[in-house]
C-alpha cells in the first residue's frame, strides 16, 4: 500500500477513533445525555433494559472494530478470518438496532427541520463507510491482502 493511502488511512483512523471515543466516553460517564436518557428509561420501566443491552453492544463493537482498521493499514493478521466476518455481521446488525437515543434525537431533528435531519443522517452514514469497508477488506479479503508485504520503498 503506498504511504499516501496509508496516510489518509492514519488520517481517517485517528478521526473514526477520536468520534467512536467520544461516543464510547459520553455512553459510560455519569451526567451525559445519553447516559441519563438510558438511566430514566430503566427507571420507568425495566424493559427498556433491551434497549440499553443493544446499545452497549454496539458501543463495544464499534470499539473492538477499530482494531482492524489499524491492522489493515498495516497488513498485520490477528485471529482469524472467521473471527473478523462474524464480529463484523455483529457489528453491521448492531449499529442498525443499536441506537435508540440516536434515533429519537434524528426523529424529533426530522420533526423540526427535515432537511437538516437528513444532512445529518447522511454524514453520519457517509463518515462510517469507509471503516465498514477497511473491516470488509480485512475480513473477507484476507488472503490478498495478508500476502501482501508493505514494501520498504512504501513504508
Amino acid at each position: 500500500m503506498p504511504w499516501t493511502i496509508r496516510t489518509i488511512w492514519y488520517f481517517y483512523f485517528l478521526s473514526f477513533g477520536l468520534m467512536i471515543g467520544r461516543e464510547s466516553y459520553a455512553f459510560f460517564t455519569p451526567g451525559s445525555r445519553i447516559y441519563q436518557y438510558f438511566f430514566y428509561l430503566r427507571q420507568f420501566d425495566q424493559s427498556f433494559i433491551f434497549d440499553y443491552l443493544l446499545n452497549t453492544t454496539q458501543v463495544l463493537l464499534n470499539l473492538i472494530m477499530l482494531l482492524p482498521i489499524l491492522l489493515y493499514t498495516h497488513r498485520l493478521k490477528l485471529l482469524s478470518a472467521k473471527f473478523w466476518q462474524y464480529i463484523l455481521i455483529l457489528r453491521f446488525i448492531f449499529d442498525i438496532c443499536g441506537h435508540p437515543f440516536a434515533l429519537h434525537n434524528l426523529t424529533a431533528l426530522y420533526h423540526s427541520n427535515p432537511k437538516i435531519a437528513i444532512l445529518v443522517y447522511l454524514q453520519i452514514v457517509l463518515f462510517r463507510l469507509p471503516s465498514y469497508a477497511a473491516c470488509y477488506f480485512y475480513a473477507f479479503q484476507y488472503k490478498t491482502i495478508w500476502q501482501q508485504k508493505l514494501s520498504p520503498a512504501s513504508s
